[in-house]
């Protein structure tokens, strides 16, 4: 075999190798892309969520009028609902975070250290630059569908 043949097929080893790497890595992002739909799907999340947002809100609406009466007891009261109401939903979100831990690691090494990694071995620049303008053509020909 001569030596330009050789080296095309590690070429082709190596962008085969990469496909497989890229593959993972989009799988990983759908598998933690329904772990996070279940997750917010979840009736006990999605009250605990809307509790907090209601706490919340009731604070920002009417922080004024605490302030003018001076009531810290109020104010220390809704403070302290929603800290539990937060260590609730932690609590809650606590399995679903379990489930996902793998998977955003998997994903952070791969897009940190392997793939980056891979480009360089196979050649390929990958220093910042601006967007590339076929990819803002299709980008504006998706629209919003996005």
């Amino acid at each position: 075999m001569s030596v330009v043949v050789e080296e095309e097929v590690n070429e082709l080893k190596a962008l085969r190798g990469f496909v497989v790497v890229v593959g993972e890595l989009y799988a990983y992002k759908k598998a933690l892309k329904v772990i996070l739909e279940e997750m917010r799907s979840n009736e006990q999340i999605a009250s605990l969520n809307s509790a907090i947002r209601q706490k919340v809100k009731f604070l920002k609406d009417n922080i004024k009028t605490i302030i003018q009466n001076a009531d810290v007891n109020q104010y220390e009261s809704i403070t302290n609902e929603i800290d539990s109401l937060r260590a609730s939903l932690k609590e809650a979100r606590k399995t679903f975070n379990q489930k996902a831990l793998p998977y955003k690691r998997a994903i952070k090494f791969l897009d940190e250290v392997i793939i980056p990694n891979s480009l360089v071995e196979l050649g390929v620049n990958i220093s910042p630059r601006p967007v590339a303008s076929w990819i803002v053509k299709l980008i504006e020909e998706k629209g919003k569908k996005m």
